[in-house]
């Protein structure tokens, strides 16, 4: 605390960067923040929030918005190049991945594969 009064532009890591000389082994650098936010000598940051508060959304109804995303430059065995194409609708979570390519087995996977449900 003495640091920082004598020096209020320090925060948390210069602090420790300066116990670091004095002591042999000085406390943690969380512990010196939450020792300067107890002594109201900072203003304490807010948290990040947990994946739990956030809301996911979605569509209502299928086919109503599908995300795409499109990779090329995949080499096939014969040399040609396949660009994939995958999408996901935002309602069932579907996932379909066709593969425009040259050879018409490339373009038509026997399947497409699903995501879990959430």
């Amino acid at each position: 605390m003495a640091l920082r009064r004598a020096h209020p532009g320090w925060g948390p890591r210069t602090i420790l960067s300066k116990l670091r000389r004095e002591l042999g082994e000085p406390p943690s650098r969380s512990a010196i923040y939450r020792c300067l936010v107890r002594h109201r000598l900072i203003e304490p940051k807010p948290r990040r929030r947990r994946l739990k508060d956030y809301k996911r959304w979605e569509r209502s109804r299928p086919m109503e918005l599908w995300q795409m995303d499109v990779m090329g430059g995949v080499l096939l065995e014969d040399g040609t190049e396949c660009k994939v194409i995958t999408g996901i609708d935002d309602h069932s979570r579907f996932w379909a991945t066709p593969c425009e390519g040259s050879r018409p087995e490339a373009r038509n996977p026997p399947s497409c594969p699903q995501l879990p449900e959430r």
